[in-house]
């Protein structure tokens, strides 16, 4: 059976600063997707990942912007990012490393989500609630758990330890596995490429 596999936004940025070439990336538990076997398993990226991937990548660029015209790492406050205006080519170059290290990966499959019905919104507001998830995180498992992903990887302990109590109340019989990124890339990887 092949494996569909959810990575966090935060889990993807990795990703790309891995790819990027990126030194100082914590590598005991960064990995390079482009290692999977897309015939043993696939990444699902949803719109929210990419909107949220890129607001992560609109903010680096925009930080060294302002480093580079003289603001220092103390001025960087998230006002002071906002005000910074990236060029269209800046945009695009992000739009590209989207592309190049995401989304032409043979193993990467991007979806459209199907949009969510006021009892599905329901149950998201619920399920924040209930398991101090934010409405975001939420989201994603929505996601993962409709396109049916049987792993979901994400270094957020809060939403990782929420999950796996959500999975377990739910009682599904769709098993997803919750990890965080360094026994994935310890424990499951390898099995992969």
């Amino acid at each position: 059976m092949k494996n569909l596999i959810y990575l966090d936004s935060g889990i993807l940025l990795d990703c790309i600063l891995l790819q990027q070439g990126y030194t100082k990336v914590n590598t005991e538990k960064r990995f390079n997707i482009k290692e999977i076997d897309s015939n043993k398993s696939e990444f699902l990226i949803s719109n929210i990942s990419l909107i949220e991937l890129t607001e992560h990548l609109k903010d680096s660029k925009a930080s060294l912007c302002a480093i580079n015209n003289g603001y220092s790492y103390f001025d960087l406050c998230k006002h002071r990012i906002d005000d910074i205006e990236l060029s269209k080519e800046q945009l695009d170059e992000i739009d590209q490393i989207i592309k190049d290290h995401l989304i032409d990966v043979p193993s990467v499959v991007s979806i459209s989500p199907k949009g969510f019905s006021a009892k599905e919104i329901n149950n998201l507001v619920e399920i924040c609630n209930q398991y101090s998830i934010f409405l975001i995180d939420a989201l994603h498992f929505l996601i993962a758990d409709r396109e049916n992903c049987n792993i979901f990887v994400t270094n957020d302990q809060k939403l990782k330890k929420g999950l796996k109590k959500l999975i377990s109340d739910l009682a599904s019989e769709h098993e997803m596995r919750v990890v965080a990124s360094k026994e994935f890339k310890n424990n499951i990887l390898n099995t992969l490429k």
